[in-house]
């Protein structure tokens, strides 16, 4: 296993032991999910984490005491997750190497069931050539009552749209696969328009909207579309009721069946609160998160 750590690139830069790190890439949007979990109270909930790459935040939800946690990728990163699983005495049920869409079927087939108090979908909506309705899919596992934290590439604009990243000249990132780029005035809408309500905003980068940030949003599942402006009718239309049950297997009415009384504490000033104005205007003028170095690196003493 020395291989693994010494010779092998990792997503995330983890310590093994005492001293001894993987070659992790830092990146520091996994700052932004960190602390909004910090504040959020786990113990014995149900939690979900798309996207999780070698498994840190899954570790993490398990030292804060979360009951059952799962973990998807769409590679197989198993040969890395497993060691680490060992090395930091976390089980937590691992989806690897297959497709978002085929997740809610393997939870329901393997675990029993589809709906989680907490889920983590970061760094993954800019990578999808779907991101709106594999958006929808992840919202479909989260129990009305629970929480969701969404953290994606943004650029900070009024108009509701999803920008697409044609050359690679908007946003290229470590990878460069990037499809598109969500203003914030989308996500906004659309978490709302999901049944999300944005709590809570938190960012790394430049709101200059020729520019792109990292954001992440803590958002509140409702029972039913929460739109800012209170004469929108569109998004209660029945169709879409249908549409997303179609195409991003959202099951609206177990979901109804479905509760949780998960909690959080309140924020500090680095994080901002998302007043009856939206996200657009609630983020204008605020200062950018300062992660500190521990907060990209899981520590064999770390804690979220």
């Amino acid at each position: 296993m020395l291989d693994l750590v010494k010779d092998v690139k990792w997503y995330y830069t983890v310590e093994v032991e005492p001293g001894v790190f993987t070659k992790g890439m830092e990146a520091p949007n996994v700052a932004l999910t960190r602390k909004f979990l910090r504040n959020v109270d786990v113990s014995g909930k149900d939690c979900l984490d798309v996207g999780t790459q070698e498994g840190l935040i899954p570790i993490l939800l398990k030292r804060a005491g979360a009951r059952n946690v799962a973990a998807y990728d769409r590679l197989d990163l198993s040969e890395k997750v497993y060691f680490l699983q060992k090395r930091y005495g976390a089980e937590f049920r691992y989806f690897p190497g297959i497709q978002l869409r085929e997740l809610p079927s393997r939870l329901d087939r393997e675990l029993g069931g589809r709906f989680f108090d907490l889920i983590v979908f970061s760094g993954a909506m800019y990578h999808m050539i779907d991101p709106f309705g594999l958006l929808a899919l992840v919202r479909g596992l989260c129990k009305v009552g629970g929480l969701m934290v969404v953290e994606t590439v943004v650029k900070q604009q009024a108009q509701e749209s999803l920008v697409f990243n044609a050359r690679c000249g908007a946003y290229r990132g470590p990878s460069g696969s990037t499809y598109f780029i969500a203003t914030t005035g989308f996500m906004d809408y659309a978490l709302r328009m999901l049944g999300l309500k944005p709590l809570h905003a938190v960012y790394l980068g430049s709101l200059h909207p020729d520019s792109t940030a990292r954001l992440a949003v803590l958002c509140r599942s409702m029972p039913a579309p929460c739109p800012l402006d209170s004469k929108d009718d569109w998004v209660h239309k029945d169709f879409h009721t249908q549409i997303f049950r179609d195409e991003s297997q959202v099951d609206w009415e177990g979901l109804a069946k479905t509760s949780s009384d998960i909690s959080f504490k309140p924020y500090d000033n680095s994080v901002t609160a998302i007043t009856n104005e939206g996200l657009v205007k609630s983020l204008a003028n605020r200062p950018p998160y300062k992660p500190a170095a521990d907060e990209v690196r899981l520590l064999l003493s770390s804690q979220i």
